[in-house]
This record gives C-alpha cells, sequence and structure tokens, in this order.
C-alpha cells in the first residue's frame, strides 16, 4: 500500500499526491519534537543515503518506499528502544 501511495497510485487525482508532499510547517531546529519537516500525511526522510517517502506510527511501526532503489520496508518494534532500534533496522534493511 505504501507503494501504491507514494507512486500516485492509489489517487485519482494526481494533485493529491503533490499536495501530500508539500512541506505544510517546517522542521524546529535542535532536538525534541518538530525536528522534521510536517507534511500531509507523509515524510521524507533519508534511509542509506537514499530519498524515501512514508510514515511512522504511534505505536513503533513504519513503512517506507524509496523511489530512485524501488524498495518498499515496513517495520513494527516491540520494546523501550523503539526510536534508535527502529531507525537501524530500516537503514540495515534497505542495506541488504
Amino acid at each position: 500500500f505504501t507503494r501504491a501511495v507514494v507512486q500516485g497510485r492509489t489517487f485519482r487525482r494526481p494533485e493529491t499526491l503533490a499536495l501530500m508532499r508539500t512541506n505544510v510547517i517546517p522542521a524546529r531546529h535542535g532536538t525534541g519534537k518538530r525536528t522534521r519537516d510536517f507534511r500531509l500525511g507523509v515524510y521524507r526522510p533519508t534511509i542509506d543515503g537514499a530519498e524515501a517517502w512514508g510514515h511512522s506510527g504511534f505505536w513503533n511501526t513504519a513503512a517506507f518506499h524509496l523511489p530512485a532503489r524501488d524498495v518498499t520496508v515496513a517495520a513494527a518494534v516491540l520494546q523501550s528502544e523503539a526510536g534508535i532500534v527502529m531507525a537501524t533496522l530500516l537503514r540495515e534493511t534497505v542495506q541488504a
């Protein structure tokens, strides 16, 4: 599903994906909340040096598509250090 959304195959109008990719609220510098740009449902991190589009959830879940590599990854982490584990899990999965 994430791949289909990011590739624009789930919307009737291409403008919907363009709007989702528009930066609505710029990130704040520093640490803590709001350290990344806010878009409408997706954000754009870099994973293993490649641009990715996707979303991570409140329950330590994530799904991202990397267009340049045509790779989609989804993950769930069930432990206390989820943020650190999730970043490492996504990076190592993309590397593999």
